[in-house]
C-alpha cells in the first residue's frame, strides 16, 4: 500500500468567506474611488457648459459646431455632466479643498478659437491696440494684471458688466490726454484663424457733449437703445 501524502490544512469556512468578502469590498472601494476621482476631474467634461443641457440656444449652437452626426453624442455627455458628474463633483469639493488637490481643467484649455483685440480711438486716431507697441496709449494701465482679466471678459461678451465702469474710465482718460477730442471709440475686434482681417464684434462709442457710452454691435452698428448689464455674470472677472 502506498502512503497518502497529508493534505494541507484548509481554512475554516468562515475565514474563506471573510477573504472573499474582503477582496470584493476592496474591488468595490477601488471602483468607487476611481469613479469619484473621474467625476471630480473628468478631462473634457469640465469644459462643458451646463447650458448645453438645458438651453435650446446652446443646444442649437452645439449642433452647428460639431455637426448633426456628433451632436447627439456630445449632448448625451452634456446631460451626464449636468445630472450626474457635477452634483457628485460638488459633494467632493470639501475634501479636495481640505487636501489642496482641487484643480480646474480650464487651466489646460486648447486656447481661443479666435484672436480678440481691444482698440481705443480718439476721433480718427488709433490710440491703443492690444499687443501693438506702435499704439500703446496707457498700456501700463490697460495691461495691468488686475485689468487684463476684465478686458478679456469684455472682449468676449458684448454686455459684460465691466463695460459699465470701463467705458467711462477710458472716455475720461482720453479726454484728459486729448482735450479737443469729440468722439471716443472702444472696440472689440475678433478674427478667426482663417479670417484675413479683424472685424468689429462689439464695443462702445461716446461723443460730445454728453459723452454717454453707446452700445456698438457687429461691424460697428450703433444701438443707442441697448442698456448696460445691471449685475455681473458668475464667470466675470471683478476689479
Amino acid at each position: 500500500m502506498t502512503q497518502q501524502e497529508p493534505r494541507p490544512p484548509t481554512a475554516p469556512p468562515s475565514a474563506q468567506l471573510s477573504g472573499q468578502l474582503s477582496g470584493q469590498l476592496s474591488a468595490l472601494l477601488a471602483l468607487l474611488l476611481g469613479s469619484s476621482l473621474l467625476c471630480a476631474g473628468a478631462p473634457g467634461l469640465g469644459l462643458l457648459s451646463e447650458k448645453m443641457h438645458s438651453d435650446p440656444k446652446a443646444r442649437a449652437a452645439l449642433a452647428r459646431d460639431v455637426g448633426p452626426l456628433l451632436a447627439p453624442a456630445v449632448q448625451a455627455l452634456a446631460t451626464f455632466n449636468a445630472r450626474v458628474r457635477l452634483p457628485l463633483s460638488r459633494r467632493l469639493l470639501p475634501p479636495q479643498q481640505l487636501f489642496r488637490v482641487r484643480q480646474s481643467w480650464h487651466l489646460y484649455g486648447a486656447g481661443e478659437d479666435k484672436v480678440m483685440r481691444l482698440e481705443i480711438h480718439a476721433d480718427d486716431q488709433l490710440l491703443y491696440r492690444s499687443e501693438d507697441p506702435r499704439h500703446a496709449w496707457r498700456a501700463d494701465q490697460l495691461g495691468h494684471r488686475r485689468v487684463r482679466p476684465m478686458v478679456k471678459t469684455m472682449m468676449k461678451k458684448s454686455k459684460a458688466f465691466n463695460w459699465r465702469g470701463f467705458a467711462p474710465f477710458v472716455v475720461d482718460r482720453v479726454r484728459q490726454d486729448h482735450p479737443g477730442v469729440r468722439q471716443v471709440g472702444i472696440l472689440a475686434l475678433h478674427r478667426g484663424w482663417t479670417d484675413p482681417l479683424d472685424r468689429i464684434h462689439h464695443g462702445r462709442v461716446a461723443r460730445a457733449p454728453d459723452w454717454r457710452p453707446i452700445f456698438v454691435g457687429a461691424d460697428g452698428v450703433e444701438h443707442p437703445e441697448q442698456a448696460e448689464a445691471e449685475t455681473p455674470d458668475a464667470d466675470e472677472a471683478e476689479p
